[in-house]
């Protein structure tokens, strides 16, 4: 039979390759929680329309996994979640039931047809951060906040990352003082956030077929950062950097917009990125809803995470529990069952193994001790020493390892 490979652009983790996967979400989840954010959840399909409305030319163009349902349907797997978002948001206006501030994450799933590459999937997960009916500027302040203490949180440090800024209101004002139209400002920064990816003599040639301003103009007058930002160099000094050609793709974005990048030169893929885009939620109902947010990759972020020396984490308070013989199976399971029920910690139920097979995979699960049944009595083995101790009842071996976990907790 022929193998069925991996689809590609997709991915698979064994739990060894998904260990610091799960670190990553575990940190994004704790960072979320800590601030006060709650979590929602949204669809992975959704009607085309969703992201046709104001997603990015290139995605809907061009990136896009869509097709057509049993019943004729255009359908799309989720290319971004904010479409989704600000949908599940107007309706939450449209209703009344709109907190101020509306604070929220997820992580989730997001799927785009690109060209695979090292840093680069057609399947990745993302947490989202967002922040709706909320004006105020230190929105955007805890959201770089947020963002920083992740990074800190996964061991980056405070001089391995910068995060990059503009401001969409700015950048208009700016193409116009220049000389851009106001039809044609649109064009413009879209060719502007290509600049990274093709050579400046191309770039150049791309402007002159949409306006007659020189592309010296545009950048002369984007030199200037917009002063309504200055404030947050005060809490992230050398970190934040006015970035004029960060333009961000998605045609969204009203306002503030930023991108992190790792100081690493081997990482120039942005970590993360996001914006103010406060017409978004209006154009999926009929109420005017102010928003903000982020979107933080997984692929990237691992990158860099990995490359990181950190101290190794401190074994899991892990408990397996081991028969000695088939015939102890039931009463071994029975044993991890009260351990899990009386001591809320991690215990694993191996069945019947053989010992010397067992301690390798222990010592490397994070395991600290095996408990080991046979009829009516239990010894316990120590896994970094190897000792183990005389078989008593049970009961008594139970609460002894209770007592055990308790003391370590002190």
């Amino acid at each position: 039979m022929q193998k069925i490979s991996l689809y590609k652009g997709m991915r698979e983790f064994t739990p060894k390759t998904y260990a610091p996967m799960q670190r990553i979400y575990k940190v994004w989840e704790n960072v979320c929680t800590q601030y006060g954010y709650e979590p929602y959840r949204t669809p992975l399909l959704e009607h085309t329309e969703l992201y046709t409305k104001k997603t990015s030319e290139e995605i809907v163009g061009e990136q896009m996994y869509s097709f057509t349902d049993k019943k004729g349907r255009s359908i799309s797997l989720r290319p971004e979640v904010t479409p989704s978002i600000a949908r599940m948001v107007s309706d939450l206006a449209f209703h009344r039931d709109l907190p101020s501030p509306f604070k929220i994450w997820s992580i989730g799933s997001v799927f785009r047809y690109e060209q695979t590459q090292h840093g680069r999937t057609r399947e990745h997960v993302q947490l989202n951060v967002d922040i709706f009916n909320y004006s105020s500027a230190t929105a955007e302040l805890e959201l770089l906040d947020m963002l920083s203490t992740i990074f800190l949180n996964l061991g980056i440090k405070k001089n391995g990352f910068t995060i990059r800024y503009n401001d969409r209101t700015h950048i208009n004002n700016a193409l116009i003082a220049a000389g851009v139209s106001k039809e044609e400002t649109k064009s413009v920064t879209r060719l502007l956030d290509k600049k990274e990816k093709m050579p400046i003599q191309e770039l150049r040639s791309e402007l002159k077929k949409i306006t007659t301003v020189s592309f010296e103009d545009i950048q002369k007058n984007l030199r200037t950062p917009p002063e309504q930002w200055q404030f947050l160099h005060k809490y992230f000094k050398n970190t934040l950097v006015y970035d004029p050609f960060l333009m961000r793709g998605f045609d969204y974005y009203t306002g503030f917009i930023f991108e992190a990048f790792s100081t690493d030169k081997e990482n120039t893929r942005s970590l993360c990125g996001g914006g103010r885009y406060d017409a978004l939620v209006e154009m999926y109902g009929e109420t005017k809803v102010s928003a903000v947010g982020f979107g933080m990759g997984d692929v990237v972020l691992n990158d860099v995470v990995t490359k990181i020396k950190t101290k190794k984490e401190a074994r899991q308070t892990a408990i397996a529990v081991i028969a000695e013989e088939s015939a102890d199976e039931m009463r071994a399971y029975n044993t991890a069952k009260t351990l899990r029920k009386k001591y809320q910690t991690n215990v694993l139920y191996l069945g019947h193994h053989k010992k010397e097979m067992l301690y390798k995979k222990l010592n490397a699960s994070g395991t600290e001790y095996a408990v080991y049944v046979h009829k009516t009595n239990a010894s316990l083995k120590t896994i970094a020493t190897k000792k183990m101790s005389a078989p008593i009842l049970i009961k008594k071996m139970i609460a002894k390892v209770i007592s055990l976990l308790e003391k370590k907790k002190k």
